[in-house]
């Protein structure tokens, strides 16, 4: 991080590319967020799973074309929902009791983010909790100026998952801010 006038210049590295973030404490944007819409909490959207293990790199696209990632993946995380088996790939964590999962599901471009969200899925014993609760919007549900994975193909739910973090009310682009 750079510092700058009223705020500060970050610096990423995106498909072996170098880009810049700025972050402007004074944007015209945050002061107008109200903070992240999300769903009432559900328990049936918190489901035990267990991991499928088959180990491989994954690449994974990004929002911004070329620039996307390959993440080191255990395997699929196997649970059911509403009477019905799902999976998804799981990637790796630094913390090897915690898995990150990017996923689309039936909400995404209606009342969440249309390009998908993340949630962790934590060890407890033998098996692994999804919380769909804790779902999270990548910061291009904000801004057209962010390099956000897309969900994989594999990762695509038929369900709907009712859960976490909403569309976001507005959204920054190079016309300015949006409502979403």
């Amino acid at each position: 991080m750079v510092p700058m006038a009223d705020g500060v210049l970050e610096l990423a590295s995106r498909g072996g590319r170098i880009i810049l973030r700025p972050r402007n404490s004074k944007s015209p944007a945050l002061a107008r967020f109200d903070g992240v819409k999300v769903f009432d909490y559900n328990p049936k959207f918190r489901v035990d799973a267990r991991l499928e293990a088959d180990a491989k790199n994954v690449g994974v696209s990004s929002v911004a074309g070329e620039l996307g990632n390959n993440y080191d993946s255990p395997g699929r995380l196997v649970f059911e929902l509403d009477g019905e088996e799902h999976s998804l790939i799981a990637f790796n964590r630094p913390d090897p009791d915690v898995l990150w999962v990017i996923f689309k599901d039936t909400t995404g471009g209606k009342s969440t983010y249309g390009t998908g969200r993340s949630v962790s899925a934590k060890r407890e014993g033998d098996h692994w909790v999804i919380d769909f609760n804790m779902s999270a919007n990548f910061p291009c549900a904000y801004t057209d100026f962010a390099t956000c994975p897309l969900a994989p193909r594999e990762n695509y739910l038929t369900a709907a998952i009712e859960a976490g973090e909403q569309t976001p009310s507005f959204k920054i682009t190079s016309d300015g801010i949006k409502e979403q």
